[in-house]
């Protein structure tokens, strides 16, 4: 990701324009900052577009209406070689947050909860739903297969002692559940990584 100071499109004499990047210390890495978002209409009454991809973001037009477009803010987090360089572009959402359910290509992957899913599964999840709807991180962030722990991690950008390393703690847990009148081991996999550079904290998510 490549990391800017907020940016506006401005309009001078019918012609757009991005302003030069306020310098900054600190930048949050949220989806907020992302290219996304959407455009109401006059009033705010009705949504023209959304991007689904990141519809909490910026810098989005799918009308170029002068009052939607003049001093809009810019992302502050884009992909260096597909950036945001004119009103109308779809460049893609780079983001570090998790991911909304709602959200697209995730919502992809719910299956379908139609009458036929209410008649015959109803409570248990559809014929097509696919598991890669429990993946909450980025794609470019998702780890297939799990991790299992002790992998090098290295961190540039996010604190300001320079490159961060260290390796994931390799500490396996172990799980054993009741079932069927007996204790039964389990398999626990790396769920879910969550690294807080700020508060030098990392946490990890085992799931059986």
């Amino acid at each position: 990701a490549q990391i800017f100071g907020d940016r506006r499109f401005a309009i001078t004499l019918g012609f757009v324009r991005i302003s030069g990047p306020e310098p900054f210390e600190k930048i949050p890495l949220t989806w907020d900052r992302s290219f996304g978002g959407l455009q109401l209409g006059k009033g705010g009454s009705k949504i023209l577009g959304a991007d689904e991809r990141n519809p909490v973001g910026t810098g989005y037009v799918k009308k170029k209406a002068r009052s939607h477009v003049d001093g809009l803010r810019l992302p502050n987090i884009e992909h260096p070689k597909k950036r945001l360089t004119r009103p109308g572009q779809r460049p893609p959402a780079v983001g570090f947050g998790y991911v909304g359910r709602h959200w697209l290509p995730r919502r992809n992957y719910l299956g379908t909860y139609d009458a036929a899913w209410e008649r015959d599964r109803l409570p248990l999840l559809p014929a097509d739903f696919d598991e890669r709807a429990f993946l909450g991180a980025p794609e470019a962030l998702q780890a297939i297969p799990h991790l299992e722990g002790n992998e090098p991690v290295r961190l540039d950008g996010v604190t300001p002692r320079g490159t961060l390393r260290f390796e994931l703690p390799g500490q396996r847990p172990s799980f054993e559940c009741h079932w069927l009148g007996s204790w039964q081991p389990m398999s626990p996999v790396l769920d879910t990584v969550v690294i807080e550079p700020d508060e030098s904290r990392v946490t990890l998510a085992w799931r059986a």
